[in-house]
């Protein structure tokens, strides 16, 4: 888990949602005490290029209830694709059989909490739910909206940033099916039927309402 003492935050850096354009937004708006904990080293600092942020949840040890969470999402629609490019190129799975099979997505997928997949199933058992959101569809805003991060560094050097790693997310179209639209909406409708998106809003209806995302934003996704 990541954490800065200095600011009292803690990110939780949920793997496919950006998470490494916001490490490195709150990198460059300089937050020098961006750590993350490694069992054998201790405590890294991101800032100094000692190691990457890691996706791992949970609360730091020698933080209390005055450090505020912050942790990555996006739409559950293009989560399920994202995970499903992670594993197609190996295994050539079709995305409705990952979404429907015996061994699909949602096979034990209450016990099957991973850094990519049902990261919110964490939170009860951390006994903490993030303060602040950052859907990868709208980092900036988001990111704005953290007084920490805000009042951080100069309007200058926020749009530096901003400009670098968040307001085109860098990171998107790494793989060969990826194909996003310039304001970070990647096109997934095409890969979509209705009984397929009734399926992932079924099974993730908790982050569809906690985020606020809508049960038929798939189809606008093109």
């Amino acid at each position: 888990m990541n954490k800065s003492d200095s600011l009292k935050l803690i990110y939780w850096g949920t793997a496919g949602c950006a998470s490494r354009a916001v490490s490195n937004f709150i990198t460059g708006i300089y937050v020098k005490d961006l750590m993350f904990y490694h069992d054998e080293r201790g405590w890294v600092n991101i800032f100094k290029g000692e190691g990457s942020h890691t996706h791992q949840q949970g609360i730091p040890k020698g933080t209390d209830d005055s450090y505020k969470i912050i942790c990555n999402t996006r739409n559950p629609y293009t989560m399920c694709f994202s995970s499903w490019t992670d594993i197609n190129e190996e295994t050539g799975e079709s995305f409705s059989d990952y979404l429907t099979g015996d061994l699909g997505r949602y096979r034990n997928w209450e016990n099957n909490v991973s850094m990519d997949t049902f990261y919110w199933l964490e939170w009860p058992k951390i006994g903490r739910n993030p303060d602040y959101m950052v859907r990868l569809e709208h980092m900036e805003e988001d990111l704005k909206s953290i007084p920490e991060l805000a009042n951080n560094c100069s309007q200058e050097r926020w749009d530096e940033i901003a400009d670098a790693v968040v307001r085109f997310n860098t990171y998107g179209g790494e793989r060969d099916k990826d194909n996003y639209t310039k304001d970070n909406q990647q096109k997934v409708a095409s890969y979509y039927t209705q009984e397929l998106a009734d399926l992932v809003y079924s099974r993730e209806k908790f982050i569809f309402d906690y985020v606020g995302y809508d049960k038929d934003s798939w189809k606008d996704l093109k």
